[in-house]
């Protein structure tokens, strides 16, 4: 469609949805009017069920031309398509499935909105018109588990109404960290206390519990969250990707027996 190739579509065909600064230089948030209409409607139907309000991922987190798909790239390896193959940048190579239109969006907020239930968030993605879930290792081709990053699959289809950008309100409960912690090969705990919003993420290994109860006290977190191992990696991932600075490694503690 248009004839442009991917990531080398012209900003004129988008709506700018959202703009800001990070440590690439300025970024936007380029959306086509289904898109958008989409995406407001997500955020209607999270809110309703939550009362948390969801947040696209600061950086080229939507449209993304072909100049961020190689800083993305040369950043993060396999965490990040091919230049010129990416689904945020229109014409997508779908592996097998070859070529297809359609425009990805990172969520980067998705887990502290739904309380990681990946159940609930996928069903109100679909319900927006959104295709969730596409980028899972189940799909080969190596692809890593990223439930963050939804698809629409008919972005240039006519929105069926007329649609603004919703009027930012005040959270009724702001951001706050979140401990996570599952099963390790040398230790009895693995850890993590991240918060979606600001991209924080401190992991340790350890055999102490007390711990665990003293790092939950000095950030607020509330009971530890048990999560399998490789949800433990996609919440990693997915505060990596927000902020990829922020990340911090503490092995404490005595390994096991």
């Amino acid at each position: 469609m248009g004839g442009y190739t991917n990531g080398e579509w012209p900003e004129s065909m988008f709506i700018v949805y959202d703009e800001g600064v990070d440590e690439d230089g300025p970024w936007k948030h380029l959306v086509t009017a289904g898109t958008q209409y989409k995406i407001n409607r997500l955020k209607e139907l999270a809110y309703k069920r939550t009362k948390r309000r969801l947040e696209i991922s600061p950086g080229w987190s939507c449209y993304r031309p072909i100049g961020p798909q190689r800083t993305y790239r040369a950043r993060y390896g396999n965490g990040a398509a091919y230049p010129a193959t990416s689904s945020h940048g229109i014409n997508w190579l779908d592996g097998d499935r070859g070529w297809r239109v359609c425009l990805a969006i990172d969520i980067h907020n998705w887990g502290w909105v739904y309380g990681w239930d990946r159940d609930a968030w996928y069903a109100d993605c679909r319900k927006a018109g959104f295709a969730p879930g596409l980028i899972h290792p189940s799909r080969g081709h190596g692809y890593p588990d990223e439930p963050w990053h939804i698809i629409d699959l008919e972005p240039f289809k006519t929105p069926p109404q007329p649609v603004e950008k919703p009027v930012e309100q005040e959270d009724e409960e702001m951001s706050k960290n979140v401990m996570f912690h599952t099963t390790d090969a040398k230790y009895t705990y693995r850890c993590g206390i991240g918060n979606d919003v600001s991209g924080l993420w401190i992991e340790w290994v350890v055999n102490d519990s007390a711990f665990n109860n003293k790092m939950a006290a000095q950030y607020g977190t509330g009971p530890s969250q048990s999560v399998s191992p490789s949800m433990f990696n996609a919440i990693r991932a997915s505060h990596a990707a927000t902020r990829p600075q922020s990340n911090l490694a503490v092995t404490v503690g005595e390994e096991t027996a």
